[in-house]
């Protein structure tokens, strides 16, 4: 079993499986930071926690980018408490639908997704690609 990281750079440690950044801030720019290093052959992280971290619509469009990548391990993706918006929830969707994505379970509690971010997860739920089943 992998080790738990706590800092963005963690992502870079091949035995690093787990990245708990719970309330680290880490904002939309942190996202930029994070989806480079996951999108690299060497990272390992199949369980991110990204809790509170005031990530909106910028940020996720930044983890789609790694979650339809090749490279990317993440299967369990927990993003409750930021504000994602319906904005952040239509970039996700796009990584949901992609053959690459390896998400099967999703957090995204208190995210402010309104019935457009619904519709746009609920489509990507119903694409053969999609691997989310929590």
């Amino acid at each position: 079993m992998g080790r738990t990281g706590t800092t963005i750079e963690d992502a870079t440690d091949p035995t690093v499986t787990t990245l708990n950044l719970y309330k680290k801030n880490i904002g939309d720019e942190g996202c930029a930071r994070l989806a480079t290093l996951l999108q690299s052959p060497d990272c390992n992280v199949t369980t991110l926690d990204l809790r509170v971290n005031k990530i909106g619509a910028e940020g996720c469009e930044h983890l789609t980018k790694a979650l339809k990548s090749p490279h990317c391990n993440v299967t369990t993706l927990n993003l409750y408490g930021n504000n994602i918006g319906a904005e952040g929830c239509e970039h996700l969707a796009k990584a949901l639908k992609s053959p690459h994505c390896n998400v099967t379970t999703l957090y995204l509690q208190i995210n402010n997704i309104g019935a457009s971010g619904c519709e746009h997860l609920a489509k990507a739920l119903k694409s053969p690609h999609c691997n989310v089943t929590t």
